[in-house]
């Protein structure tokens, strides 16, 4: 089962590409692992080939931009007021360098399965959690109106090969007021990219059960993580959000991680 992290700076890079892309838009979002008792909250602000996240993370706080039109992302630390800039070909290429490890060692795994009985490969890749998605899709259950927090929602559980693996909490699209169009900028990148992109952000998914303000994901039964979109607002924003304010050094990646 694929569990949802914290928003690192890939995570984010892939929001960009795979959250609805409205010109004015923001949301406030609240993650926990309940696992680790950790808890963020990410302030997600949406414009035309734009996205800045701030994000609150124990006593961390950092801004990410993202720039389209520059092809360029932007890391910022406020309180020491110093920024590290990545090109979205760097980025492209560390997935590329990531994936072809992640290839290479999947062709590791099936040379060792090699000699495996089929009984073993099947308990070998069922513990692995290999194409466990790809060959059983997960089965929505729609439940009954829930509220949390400013939503009055519908829970949906989600079902894989019989096992709960997530509850959403969904809010029909058009209370929101997204629509379709608001997603052109996300297929536009998702085709210029080549690469699937979505992250379970399927639009006709969305279309049929509605837009999951509160997810849940469970690991052996119990409750992993909850991500709850504590607000969503259309609203103009500032093209100042999207820039790095006067002040700021630019430093390299390791000098940004040091204190």
């Amino acid at each position: 089962m694929k569990r949802l992290y914290p928003m690192t700076l890939a995570v984010l890079t892939a929001l960009f590409y795979a959250l609805p892309a409205l010109a004015d838009l923001q949301m406030t979002v609240q993650f926990t692992d309940h696992l680790s008792g950790e808890n963020e909250t990410t302030v997600l602000y949406l414009g035309k080939d734009k996205i800045r996240a701030e994000q609150q993370h124990d006593a961390l706080n950092l801004v990410h931009i993202t720039r389209a039109d520059k092809e360029l992302i932007w890391m910022l630390n406020p309180e020491q007021k110093r920024y590290v800039e990545i090109s979205m070909t760097q980025m492209q290429r560390m997935e590329q360098e990531a994936q072809t490890y992640q290839d290479a060692s999947r062709a590791m795994l099936e040379d060792y399965m090699e000699g495996l009985s089929e009984e073993e490969k099947a308990q070998y890749r069922q513990y692995l959690g290999m194409d466990e998605e790809e060959i059983t899709p997960t089965e929505y259950r729609k439940g009954a109106e829930q509220t949390i927090g400013a939503w009055r929602c519908t829970v949906y559980e989600g079902l894989h090969n019989g096992q709960r693996i997530e509850q959403l909490c969904t809010v029909p699209l058009q209370s929101l007021s997204i629509t379709k169009d608001d997603f052109e900028t996300f297929y536009a990148l998702y085709a210029h990219s080549g690469e699937d992109k979505s992250y379970g952000w399927d639009w006709a998914k969305m279309e049929r059960i509605g837009f999951p303000v509160n997810t849940v994901q469970f690991e052996n039964g119990q409750a992993a993580a909850t991500t709850t979109f504590l607000a969503i607002e259309k609203k103009n924003l500032p093209a100042s959000l999207f820039e790095i304010p006067s002040g700021y050094s630019k430093v390299s990646m390791m000098e940004f991680y040091t204190e």
